[in-house]
């Protein structure tokens, strides 16, 4: 089912920052150090991929930063947190909701229910570990491409 949800002509990349935090084995690492650190880590990864690719990425997190405001562009893409009463999933879901174009997001998370309900919205969906591995792969290509030239 996994293939049937991925769309490779998606133009935007919306990213359950936590979720993904937790299921990359070295952000998930990370993270136990200094919470902080995972997530500069993570938006820059995906700043380089947007950057390489073109497809436009907001990354999502739970929970209120008082000392950020959100939305926030920070390294190009956009990154918001949630208020305190609601949760990423439910902004990753009115974001999907609100867009006039469904079929050209995807959803980067590994929690089933949020999976289904972006997919039932016409969304896109991609796994955390899925997501890690694409973005493993475009890097090396970029790398590759910058070595050439």
């Amino acid at each position: 089912m996994e293939e049937e949800m991925r769309n490779e002509d998606s133009n935007f990349l919306f990213v359950d920052g936590y979720n993904v935090i937790h299921s990359w084995p070295s952000l998930k690492k990370m993270a136990a150090r200094s919470l902080e650190t995972a997530r500069e880590q993570l938006i820059k990864m995906l700043s380089l991929y947007q950057d390489y690719t073109g497809i436009r990425v907001k990354v999502i997190f739970d929970g209120d930063e008082p000392d950020k405001p959100s939305p926030q562009i920070v390294m190009g893409l956009e990154v918001i947190f949630s208020s305190r009463k609601q949760t990423a999933d439910s902004v990753i879901e009115r974001l999907v909701y609100a867009s006039q174009e469904r079929e050209k997001i995807q959803v980067a998370t590994s929690d089933y229910q949020e999976k289904m309900m972006v997919f039932g919205l016409g969304a896109q969906v991609i796994s955390a570990p899925d997501l890690e591995r694409e973005i493993s792969y475009t890097l090396k290509e970029a790398r590759g491409f910058i070595r050439k030239n």
